[in-house]
């Protein structure tokens, strides 16, 4: 894996790692609809799952109730502690350790303000921001650590002796860590899949399946399997299928509504009709 993948994939974990942290407090994510598509259903979708974590916290035992996303709260206790262990196998290897400040000198004016000079460079060199600090820095989190090792691996600031090029066995470690912790951020929020099913919502216009595509750092789309005989008001894709970009997605989903509230059976006196 070269140094340009690995940089990427820490891009990566650095873009959706909020993105994570919220999937913590709703329940998995639906096939459909994607999650990026309106801030109004998401608006009602975040209230819903407000309600519901009320009620759940009302009856559980403690402090902390569970999460809805079992599997979202496992992926961020897990790649917390690889991400940010890294980070600390980084700076061991490439961050020169902080200046240290004279403790006595010879008693002389002079050896006073060479003192303090001294210990006002080591002060600066200790707080410098570029530097990690160990489990120090973990209470700023793994976005703080993704970036730190991917100053390394870029070679940023090696100019003024505080770091060294990162070791190459090292930089294969921080590859394998950050390809494994990327890919499972995307499994766990469903980006990247190169298609799925929409289940139990077909096609509106010709009842066909629909397949919802959601690539890495692109907006999700939306086909239909019929192809041309299909008659909804959307283009087609270079493989002749109707296809729902990102700015038709609302105008699907409010067809996807209709159809199904016209397929519900209606209630008349408490009773079906």
């Amino acid at each position: 894996m070269t140094t340009a993948e690995t940089r990427r994939n820490l891009a990566l974990i650095r873009q959706y790692w909020g993105d994570l942290l919220a999937a913590i407090d709703t329940d998995p994510q639906p096939v459909w609809p994607p999650q990026r598509l309106t801030t109004e259903m998401w608006a009602r979708r975040d209230a819903e799952a407000a309600v519901e974590r009320a009620e759940r916290s009302s009856d559980a035992l403690g402090d902390s109730p569970a999460p809805l996303n079992l599997d979202a709260a496992q992926a961020v206790d897990d790649l917390t502690t690889e991400i940010l262990a890294l980070a600390d196998q980084v700076a061991a290897a490439c961050q020169r350790p902080p200046i240290q400040p004279p403790r006595i000198h010879d008693g002389t004016k002079g050896g006073a303000q060479l003192a303090a000079g001294l210990r006002a460079a080591a002060d600066l060199d200790r707080t410098d921001p570029r530097r990690w600090h160990y489990n120090a820095s973990w209470a700023r989190g793994v976005h703080w650590g993704a970036v730190y090792i991917d100053g390394r691996l870029a070679d940023d600031d090696l100019g003024d002796g505080l770091f060294r090029p990162i070791p190459p066995q090292l930089a294969r470690d921080v590859a394998i860590i950050a390809d494994h912790a990327a890919r499972r951020i995307l499994s766990v929020l469903g980006i990247g899949t190169l298609s799925t099913v929409i289940p139990d919502r077909p096609c509106p216009w010709c009842g066909a399946e629909l397949r919802l595509h959601h690539p890495v750092d692109e907006p999700p789309t939306v086909t239909c399997s019929t192809g041309r005989s299909c008659t909804a008001p959307v283009g087609l894709d270079d493989r002749g299928r109707r296809f729902w970009a990102w700015h038709d997605l609302a105008q699907l989903a409010t067809a996807l509504d209709a159809a199904e509230r016209r397929a519900t059976p209606t209630t008349q006196n408490g009773h079906h009709r």
